[in-house]
C-alpha cells in the first residue's frame, strides 16, 4: 500500500485538505505534517500527523519567513523518518519546501493548489510566480482547486478537483415572495470593507434581514460597525457546528458568497461556497469581474454584484423580487445539477486514481 504525506502550513489543518486526506485513506496510507503556529492545543487525531510546535502570529509574514527555516527542518526529518511514496504540498510555499526537499529523497511530489501565488504588488506576484514554476519542475502531478487556475499550468500533469460539499440533501425553496427575505453570510467573517456594503445597503429596511452565522477576524468590528450606524436588521449568531449548516440554509433566502474582486486569486477562484449554494438550492450573490461571476451570470443560477457599490448590491438583490426572477434562477439551478455534479463523493474516484497513476 503507498504511503502518502500531505504537508499544510496550519494547525488544524484546513477541512479541504483533512477531507482530501479522509479520501485517500480509503486506499492509502495517509498522513500529514504542518505547523502548530499558534501553540494550540493538540487534538485526536484520525491519521498519522507530524506537528511542529513553534509559535508564529499569523498574518505576520516577516515572522513566518523567518521561523520557515526550522520548520523546513521538520519537514525534512519527517520525510526522512517516514519515507512516504507521494507527498503532497498544500499551497505554493509548501510547494517550494517539498522541491527542495526532493532532491535528495525519493517521491512522487503532487502541487495541491488551493490558491495561486498572489501579492497586491505586481512586482512580487511575479517573483512568487517565479519561485512556483521553478518548484514545477520536481513535481509529478498538480491538484487544482478552481477550474479557472488551468490555463496557467498548460501543459503540466493537473487534476481540477474543486471544493465540492459533503453535503447531500437538498432544501426545496420558498417561493413565497410576499415575506421578509433573509440574506445570509455562513462561514469565517471575514472581508469587512465589502460585507460592511451589504449592511448599508438594506440599513433598516424592514423587507429584509441580514444574518451572519460564523466567527472571524471582523466579526466584532463588523457588530461595532452596526451599533454605531443603528443597523436594527442585522443578526450575528456566531459560530456553528458543521451538522447545523442544513438547518442554517433552511432559513435563509439569498447567501452571501461575494469576496473581494481586486484580488488575483478571487477572480480565478471557485470557493465551496458555491457548490454549497447550488446543492441547496439557494440563490448566492457572487462578484462581478471574476471568472465564477461569468459562470453564474452565463448559466443564471445565482446573482452577480459589484461588491465595492452600495447601490449595485441592493439593486441586483430587489430584482429578484420582481418578474419571478428568484424562481427562474432556482430552476436553472435544478438543470445545472443535472449536467454537473456539486458533490464530493461524487469526484472521489478521479482524485484516488490521479494519486494511484503516480
Amino acid at each position: 500500500m503507498k504511503k502518502v504525506f500531505l504537508i499544510d502550513s496550519s494547525y488544524p489543518i484546513n477541512s479541504r485538505n483533512q477531507r482530501i486526506l479522509e479520501s485517500l485513506d480509503k486506499k492509502f496510507e495517509v498522513g500529514y505534517v504542518t505547523w502548530n503556529r499558534e501553540n494550540s492545543n493538540l487534538i485526536s487525531e484520525k491519521f498519522k500527523s507530524k506537528i511542529y510546535n513553534k509559535k508564529s502570529r499569523y498574518g505576520n509574514k516577516v515572522l513566518k519567513a523567518v521561523k520557515l527555516y526550522g520548520f523546513f527542518k521538520f519537514i525534512k526529518s519527517s520525510i526522512r523518518e517516514e519515507k512516504p511514496d507521494i507527498v503532497i504540498a498544500s499551497h505554493w510555499d509548501m510547494l517550494v519546501l517539498a522541491a527542495i526537499i526532493k532532491g535528495k529523497y525519493k517521491f512522487n511530489l503532487v502541487y495541491e493548489n488551493l490558491d495561486m501565488p498572489d501579492s497586491k504588488n505586481v512586482l512580487i506576484r511575479k517573483i512568487l510566480r517565479s519561485f512556483e514554476k521553478l518548484s514545477l519542475k520536481k513535481v509529478d502531478g498538480i491538484i487544482l482547486a478552481s477550474r479557472f487556475f488551468k490555463d496557467y499550468y498548460a501543459g503540466e500533469n493537473c487534476l481540477v478537483y474543486e471544493n465540492y460539499t459533503l453535503m447531500k440533501k437538498d432544501i426545496k425553496y420558498n417561493s413565497d415572495l410576499k415575506k421578509k427575505k433573509t440574506i445570509a453570510f455562513i462561514g469565517n467573517v471575514r472581508h469587512f470593507d465589502i460585507l460592511k456594503n451589504l449592511f448599508l445597503a438594506f440599513k433598516n429596511d424592514t423587507s429584509y434581514e441580514i444574518h451572519i452565522y460564523g466567527s472571524g477576524i471582523v466579526k466584532v468590528k463588523l457588530e461595532e460597525f452596526c451599533e454605531s450606524n443603528k443597523i436594527s436588521n442585522a443578526i450575528f449568531h456566531g459560530a456553528y457546528l458543521y451538522k447545523d449548516i442544513p438547518k442554517i440554509y433552511s432559513m435563509v433566502d439569498y447567501v452571501w458568497a461575494a469576496y473581494p474582486n481586486k484580488s488575483f486569486n478571487v477572480v480565478h477562484a471557485i470557493s465551496n461556497k458555491f457548490f454549497e449554494v447550488i446543492a441547496f438550492n439557494k440563490i448566492g450573490i457572487f462578484s462581478n469581474e471574476t471568472n465564477l461571476g461569468k459562470l453564474v451570470s452565463s448559466s443564471g443560477i445565482g446573482i452577480v454584484v459589484n461588491p465595492y457599490s452600495i447601490e449595485s448590491i441592493r439593486n441586483e438583490i430587489i430584482k429578484l423580487e420582481k418578474n419571478e426572477s428568484a424562481k427562474k434562477i432556482i430552476h436553472n439551478i435544478d438543470a445545472f445539477k443535472k449536467g454537473e455534479s456539486v458533490y464530493w463523493k461524487d469526484y472521489e474516484g478521479k482524485l484516488t486514481g490521479f494519486i494511484e497513476e503516480l
